[in-house]
């Protein structure tokens, strides 16, 4: 076969992928990484059965030597889609991202904060083939959206998803969520990082970034845009709705209730929840946000959730009902707050004796909350609102998220790999068994991940890293 033909990885999925060589003899030196199942590769030169590669797509090193049988069977497999073989610039459409794999391709030139699924895509008019993911970086006080359906492909590299729009948003920016087809909301928790050379009072900057929670000027922490771009224009760009003055200080967190049950946008969301330092805030959303003056109506609130004065500041959150909500501090406690009745006090307190909280995610079928931290993962009962136990692991758990369902599926960022954990509950003790189904390795520390259902029914992953770059694949 020609150089540039393409061969998509069919082997090695029972152990975690194909072994990668630095040259053609089977006793030269052995690459770190393996070349995991679904991945695609250009073919440099085939000697025998020895294929020297660079990659096309998918999750493995760059370029190596790999066999393309063992004990006789397949390893790889010469392509004839012409999705793979397409020329160099070209776009590829794709109904989703079923049986693919994107990346990691270089999306921020700062750590990756936050990465989520555009649920409503599917809902937008003319988007019925669409796959999009938000991403967003702290630093860089930036939003990107990448179409996961038209991909850019070049040969001898990474496919990289087309980039429909950046949204340079005012302040740095700890979160994002969209509450409609054509509304995102991002919290805000520092004002932007000073020029070079500016005239600043740099200490006392650096310790309130170190804090992630500056004071922002009323309605700055937390903003509402615009997703309904013109087309028309030079540069098409989300535009700014309104702020709102619920937080004095930094906004850290958002959640909306519903959650996302499947991966077509079902489900509009009705509430948010908005967590600083001085307040705890749930708000109601209306029916038609990017119309509305009012797209957010303060409907509870709780001040200074942690105690004033206190070192410790809440920075997670999530929902258990439309009465109930659960909150976490970096130091590792965690409180259920009853939002149906004016209250500024927690009705359930559970401390986790560890710190390093990164997430907090909440299983309502299985009626358990999962908590990411440095030292691993807690399981806490949230009917009897009790800790069950840890599962620790050898690198801190940077990102979770979760699948819910008969039988859920937690992806947990531990290091550079995103691991699967099948986690199922027996009998009444609500006694959770964690198994590892599978693990991807990317170039970096995992910072963020997110999940959902395809359109197929497969679960999809998105998972960013501390380098900047993201890589989104099914994991089905």
């Amino acid at each position: 076969m020609q150089k540039g033909q393409v061969w998509a990885v069919v082997g090695g999925a029972d152990s975690g992928g194909l072994l990668v060589r630095e040259g053609q003899d089977l006793v030269s030196a052995q690459l770190p990484a393996r070349l995991e199942t679904g991945a695609v590769v250009e073919q440099v030169k085939l000697v025998g059965g020895r294929l020297n590669y660079v990659k096309v797509s998918g999750i493995g090193p760059q370029a190596g030597w790999v066999s393309l049988k063992l004990k006789g069977k397949e390893l790889l497999v010469a392509s004839k889609s012409e999705a793979d073989k397409c020329s160099s610039g070209s776009i590829v459409r794709r109904s989703d991202l079923d049986g693919q794999s994107l990346g990691p391709w270089p999306a921020h030139a700062e750590s990756v904060s936050t990465v989520l699924f555009d649920r409503f895509s599917w809902q937008r008019p003319g988007s019925a083939q669409s796959r999009r993911l938000f991403s967003s970086s702290w630093a860089e006080a930036r939003v990107c959206c990448w179409e996961l359906s038209s991909v850019e492909q070049m040969p001898g590299s990474q496919r990289t998803p087309l980039l429909l729009w950046e949204l340079p948003v005012r302040g740095l920016v700890s979160d994002i969520v969209a509450i409609s087809s054509s509304s995102l909301l991002t919290a805000v928790s520092a004002n932007p990082l000073p020029e070079t050379g500016s005239a600043c009072h740099q200490a006392d900057f650096k310790k309130r970034v170190a804090e992630q929670d500056d004071q922002l000027g009323s309605g700055d922490t937390l903003l509402a845009w615009n997703l309904d771009l013109d087309e028309e224009a030079a540069t098409a760009t989300p535009h700014f709705l309104q702020k709102f003055p619920l937080h004095v200080r930094g906004c850290h967190k958002l959640s909306v209730w519903p959650g996302p049950s499947d991966g077509l946008g079902s489900g509009a969301p009705q509430l948010l929840g908005s967590i600083s330092k001085d307040v705890l805030c749930v708000s109601r959303i209306s029916p038609e946000p990017s119309c509305s003056t009012e797209a957010l109506i303060a409907a509870w609130r709780a001040d200074d959730p942690y105690g004033k004065g206190t070192n410790t500041t809440g920075r997670h959150l999530c929902w258990e009902s439309t009465e109930s909500l659960w909150t976490g501090d970096e130091a590792g406690v965690l409180k259920v707050w009853d939002v149906s009745v004016p209250s500024s006090k927690a009705k359930t307190e559970v401390r986790l004796g560890v710190s390093g909280l990164s997430k907090i995610l909440l299983c309502p079928t299985a009626g358990l909350l999962i908590a990411a931290h440095e030292d691993g993962i807690a399981f806490v009962d949230t009917r009897a609102g009790q800790l069950i136990r840890h599962q620790y692991t050898k690198e801190p758990v940077t990102s979770a998220c979760l699948l819910d369902g008969e039988n859920w599926h937690l992806f947990a960022g531990v290091g550079c790999n995103i691991v699967q954990y099948d986690t199922r509950t027996t009998g009444s003790s609500l006694e959770p068994k964690a198994k590892a189904l599978g693990m991807w390795t990317l170039p970096a520390k995992v910072s963020a991940s997110d999940c959902i259902r395809s359109s197929a029914g497969n679960t999809l992953v998105a998972a960013a890293c501390q380098d900047g770059s993201v890589a989104a694949f099914d994991s089905s």
